[in-house]
């Protein structure tokens, strides 16, 4: 491209020149129109040599590498998304814990993406040194609360 437009200048200068140095009247006049052409055709030229396979090649490259990095931008945000979702179950269910009495040592919370469009938990590991009793009641509270199938709700004591 830069050479081009150096060609250009470099024949613009050449005509300008030349028109300048022609004798006025009609040799002037036939000089302008000489010199617009081949500037014209300089201008034209690059055109002619243009791949459009090429072009067309690169263009379904790149429209392929944005299309994947839309996809790879939406997983990263999903994945982003679940990560602040379960975190903020895993701070409710130690808040609710310990509302009631509960001492939770760690807690897992396994998700599954809807058909709504959204995260919802799926399965609970709990940890804790806590009585059956306690440990039952809180299971309900889950159960009612969350929405976890009592099935799905794991308890766990540290070793």
């Amino acid at each position: 491209m830069g050479q081009m437009i150096r060609e250009i200048c470099l024949v613009s200068i050449i005509c300008s020149v030349a028109c300048n140095l022609a004798p006025a009247g009609a040799v002037k006049s036939i000089m302008r129109i000489c010199c617009s052409v081949v500037l014209m055709l300089l201008i034209i030229n690059p055109l002619s040599e243009f791949d459009f396979e090429l072009y067309a090649n690169s263009l379904a490259r790149y429209r392929e590498l944005e299309e994947q990095m839309n996809l790879d931008a939406e997983n990263n945000k999903q994945r982003l998304n679940r990560l602040v979702i379960e975190d903020e179950y895993r701070t409710y269910i130690m808040d609710k814990a310990k509302e009631n009495g509960l001492e939770l040592i760690d807690v897992h919370i396994g998700l599954e993406w809807s058909s709504q469009g959204f995260w919802i938990p799926c399965e609970l590991t709990l940890m804790s040194h806590e009585k059956a009793g306690k440990i039952t009641d809180f299971s309900r509270i889950m159960v009612r609360e969350l929405g976890i199938g009592e099935e799905k709700i794991i308890w766990q004591r540290p070793n």
